[in-house]
């Protein structure tokens, strides 16, 4: 787990102070304001994305779904151009058998979700065209760690939330 605490997004201008996060396995995280939560569709976030985490994802350690990972990307690529494009990655478990919904909730960009496994090979990803958001939905082992992935292919100051929820098995 990353015990370190660090800045919301670069552009994000509502970084204001620390709160614990209850949730097992997450670390705390800094909140923006209420109005600015308002004025949003995005669901509120139990943490929020520490930058950089482009090449050196955010350890989320064990989840416990629900739970809700927040966030943005300031810089999109398209045409196929990803060079110098924002990418947000995160590495998380789960204490048992899980079978997992992700939904990617996005405000401001048409972003991508990618799964990852262990070896940070592609296991699965949504890429639908629009402003619409991306959902996985798969079956996890116990404590093998995981990978998402999170692009933006085309807007600005794109901000998001990535939902985590238990479904059956």
């Amino acid at each position: 787990m990353n015990p370190s605490l660090g800045r919301v997004g670069r552009s994000a201008p509502w970084i204001l102070g620390l709160i614990a996060v209850t949730a097992v396995g997450c670390p705390a995280a800094t909140s923006p304001p209420d109005e600015e939560l308002q004025s949003s569709s995005l669901p509120i976030a139990d943490v929020m994305e520490v930058e950089p985490n482009d090449l050196n994802p955010d350890d989320l350690g064990v989840i416990q779904p629900p739970w809700i990972v927040g966030g943005s990307s300031d810089r999109c690529g398209s045409d196929g151009d990803w060079a110098d494009s924002d990418m947000d990655e995160f590495l998380f478990s789960v204490g048992s058998p899980t079978a997992l919904s992700v939904v990617l909730h996005a405000e401001g960009g048409d972003l991508d979700l990618y799964l990852l496994d262990a070896q940070g090979t592609l296991v699965a990803e949504r890429q639908t065209p629009g402003l619409g958001g991306e959902e996985l939905r798969f079956s996890l082992d116990q404590e093998v760690p995981y990978g998402l992935r999170i692009r933006c292919w085309l807007g600005e100051q794109a901000r998001w939330a990535l939902e985590f929820t238990e479904m059956a098995l």
